[in-house]
């Protein structure tokens, strides 16, 4: 297969996840929302089975980060590992990984990073936050470096305002009825 028709593929794969992604999971914006949403898989199983590892890969990186984000007062990163690795800061994705991590923890919040790895030149990021992803539903869901970087400020006033009304005292499950 010539790469640019494998580019090709996970370029239009790619669209078609965050696509889907966007459509089935409500965006974390500068305000706290709460929304009934209920998310799907990045990529169906269906969807998988009829398309290239990568996508595959990329739906159980994207599952694994969703996963962690709901069960964990915390952020699940993905990381949409490219091409620039090993470069002048970091010598690999796992390295870049912890800093990220590192500087939420800088901002009192806990997170866990899961790679993908494919064949796009340069680095995103996409970060979970409960059961939503941070971003407006117009492409900032898969976030360049930089925009990832000045995201975690917001992205961690997010987590936690979720964290702190889901353990404030006086808020209860309302009675049937």
């Amino acid at each position: 297969m010539k790469s640019g028709t494998l580019r090709e593929k996970l370029i239009n794969g790619f669209a078609g996840a965050t696509m889907l992604a966007a459509a089935s999971v409500a965006g974390v914006s500068g305000t706290a929302n709460a929304q009934d949403v209920s998310t799907q898989p990045v990529v169906s199983a269906d969807e998988c089975q009829l398309s290239s590892q990568e996508i595959c890969d990329l739906r159980a990186a994207a599952d694994a980060a969703r996963d962690y984000a709901e069960a964990n007062p915390g952020v699940g990163i993905l990381i949409h590992v490219g091409q620039d690795f090993p470069n002048e800061h970091f010598q690999n994705a796992d390295q870049f990984g912890r800093a990220f991590v590192n500087a939420f923890a800088q901002q009192g919040v806990e997170a866990h990073y899961f790679l993908w790895q494919n064949d796009i030149p340069n680095t995103g990021l996409t970060f979970y936050v409960g059961h939503l992803i941070h971003g407006q539903h117009n492409g900032t869901e898969v976030k360049n470096v930089l925009e990832a970087m000045n995201a975690i400020p917001e992205v961690s006033r997010q987590v936690l305002i979720m964290n702190g009304v889901a353990s404030a005292p006086g808020i209860t499950e309302p009675s049937g009825g």
